[in-house]
């Protein structure tokens, strides 16, 4: 770092008085510290977790996850929006929205607001802007042909139309969705509010055999993955049939698509026309490829603004902003740019108190002398996770900590 040194107490002290939520210390340094800026925000955010003696070097005290929407299908939680189908291919009815519990959408950050803090993107995608991965070109189905084939080890396999698909109660997931081979700063990630039919429930309802293990899909693209049974009847697992309030559309799996919360894309099969009930084990195409597919989506973060190489002045402050997700929910985000050894706590200024979303996080910083700096941020979960310098396996996801590149200037 540039500038005239300092003690260590000093500088902590300084550092201390001007973050946005606190500090810590894991290291000893010399020199003047770019200063965490406090960010004012109007933006409402849903409850956070608790100061208090937290892992990992945090300060929060880690709560435990709530149970989402659909966890165990058999009883479904307080909060858990269910609507009856409407048995056709329109997009969901009006009468079919009235329900006392709050709608998903309506627990987002206010748009608006977020504008006005930053650059921040939709918290809720729009279909149009929502990541795209697949193996080849978006297959033609005809809604009025379709079938969906379950098969394999269920006492009456049968198929279903469309239209039988959609007279089945539906459920309501809002859900972060990330691609596995995402870099730390890509694109490819996105979050809607999704609609569709409980998979344990279906399956249940056809006499699911004791000796099943998992499901295996197959899609009109040649694409093909699985989950274990124990996912499929605690993890609110559903078949997608809307998105965003409007019928999947075909560039996003269109008629069906299969949503397992919490893990990467390449388990949210689209196109899906066969689900075949098994008792071996598990396949995937990209697990074929050689990807190790079956993690959940470790805790993450990324940064939306300002793009790297951004010149700032000396004693100006530099605002920057970006989005954690992963590992269920998210407990803080942190920025450092002396590669950790002194972390500042980032302000949480969108969410949604549900899981499996991601949340969005602002910071602003002062940095004390010209010179080149480089910003880390780095994520902790609900369960005291938190997200890793360097993650040593790429194939499984990648989930190093993003960085920014910074010019100071007189």
């Amino acid at each position: 770092m540039n500038g005239p040194s300092a003690s260590l107490s000093t500088l902590l002290v300084i550092a201390c008085l001007i973050l946005v939520a606190g500090c810590t210390s894991e290291d000893k340094f010399e020199g003047d510290y770019p200063k965490i800026a406090t960010v004012n925000t109007t933006s409402k955010v849903s409850p956070t977790p608790t100061p208090g003696a937290g892992a990992n070097g945090t300060t929060d005290e880690l709560i435990p996850p709530i149970e989402g929407c659909g966890k165990g299908n058999t009883t479904r939680p307080e909060g858990c929006m269910v609507v009856p189908g409407n048995g056709t291919t329109e997009a969901p009815a009006p009468d079919m929205m009235e329900n006392d519990t709050v709608r998903p959408e309506e627990l987002a950050p206010d748009q608006e607001e977020l504008a006005a803090l930053g650059p921040y993107p939709d918290f809720i995608t729009s279909n149009e802007d929502y990541f795209i991965t697949r193996i080849g070109s978006v297959p033609e189905i005809d809604p009025s042909t379709y079938r969906l084939s379950i098969t394999g080890l269920v006492k009456n396999p049968r198929e279903f139309t469309l239209e039988e698909l959609r007279a089945l109660d539906l459920v309501e997931l809002p859900l972060t969705v990330e691609c596995i081979g995402k870099s730390p700063k890509g694109p490819a990630i996105s979050t809607a509010v999704w609609m569709g039919f409980s998979l344990y429930d279906l399956l249940d309802s056809l006499g699911l055999d004791k000796s099943a293990t998992g499901v295996k899909y197959r899609a009109a693209d040649g694409y093909y993955a699985s989950h274990p049974m124990e996912q499929v009847r605690d993890n609110g697992i559903i078949g997608a049939l809307y998105m965003n309030g409007e019928v999947t559309p075909p560039l996003h799996g269109f008629p069906l698509r299969m949503l397992n919360p919490g893990y990467y894309g390449v388990k949210q099969p689209m196109w899906v026309t066969e689900i075949e009930v098994i008792d071996g084990p598990i396949k995937d195409y990209w697990g074929d490829g050689g990807w190790d597919v079956s993690p959940p989506m470790a805790i993450d973060s990324t940064i939306f603004f300002p793009d790297d190489g951004v010149e700032v002045k000396v004693g100006d402050v530099l605002e920057m902003g970006g989005a954690a997700f992963g590992g269920t929910r998210v407990a803080r985000v942190q920025v450092t740019a002396d590669r950790g050894r002194i972390w500042h706590d980032a302000e949480m200024v969108g969410r949604m108190d549900v899981d499996n979303v991601w949340a969005f996080w602002k910071a602003g910083i002062i940095f004390p002398a010209p010179g080149d700096y480089t910003v880390h941020v780095r994520a902790t979960d609900i369960n005291g996770n938190t997200q890793i310098e360097d993650d040593p396996v790429k194939y499984d996801g990648n989930s190093d900590w993003p960085m920014l590149e910074v010019q100071a200037t007189e």
